[in-house]
């Protein structure tokens, strides 16, 4: 089924590009918002920022991180040495898990941490956990004409726990679970954890829409 363009002549006058490989922000992207054809470009960006840096400033971290991820992409295009036809639009994001004490959660890089994350959110605190996604839009025109915005948005997660462990157990086997910041896949059974989301749901998916769509209808191409 083809999606309604929700951006009108926006898409008509310019080229996408999603600068990430995520499916959850493809499907923002191209399902929701129905932009196609939207192409998808991979940030060279290495996404090893010194956390040490970055104590109690976990959105800083984010930011940069996109930030990052952004510059990667105007640098590939400006060697290119080439100009679009069209103005092209370039969307990078990031996103982070953090918990009450600015600890940073990324992917998690074993079963075991996921696990272990999913315990503290759950059992080990009580205060919510917050999720953060950072995006820079680009406007590129020319090698030598091209320019940046940036948004953040946060959103708070209330987990349950009254869930019995075994639920956390058996959605660590879930194989997107590993891919996800702090091992959070809102989307699937994850949902049970969560007793109240206060704020953007598109923000734990890794695009907070409401921000998005108004950023992108002022932009000046």
């Amino acid at each position: 089924m083809t999606s309604t363009n929700m951006l009108g002549d926006l898409t008509t006058r310019c080229e996408f590009v999603l600068a990430s490989s995520s499916p959850r922000r493809y499907e923002i992207i191209h399902d929701v918002l129905g932009v196609d054809p939207l192409r998808i470009m991979k940030p060279s960006f290495e996404e090893d920022l010194d956390k040490s840096l970055y104590l109690h400033r976990p959105l800083d971290y984010v930011a940069d991180t996109c930030r990052g991820k952004a510059e990667s992409i105007c640098s590939e295009l400006a060697d290119s040495g080439a100009s679009p036809a069209r103005p092209q639009v370039i969307i990078c994001s990031d996103t982070i898990v953090v918990d009450g004490e600015d600890r940073i959660y990324e992917k998690p890089q074993s079963h075991k941490q996921l696990i272990d994350n999913l315990h503290y959110f759950c059992y080990e605190t009580s205060e919510p956990v917050r999720v953060a996604t950072a995006v820079t839009i680009i406007v590129f025109k020319s090698p030598k004409e091209y320019k940046m915005s940036h948004l953040l948005d946060v959103t708070n997660l209330h987990f349950d726990n009254r869930l019995p462990k075994q639920f956390i157990e058996r959605y660590s086997l879930f194989p997107g679970a590993m891919k996800a910041a702090g091992g959070i896949t809102i989307q699937t059974a994850c949902g049970a954890m969560v007793s109240r989301i206060d704020g953007d749901y598109y923000t734990i998916l890794g695009l907070p829409l409401n921000k998005l769509v108004v950023a992108l209808a002022n932009l000046e191409i």
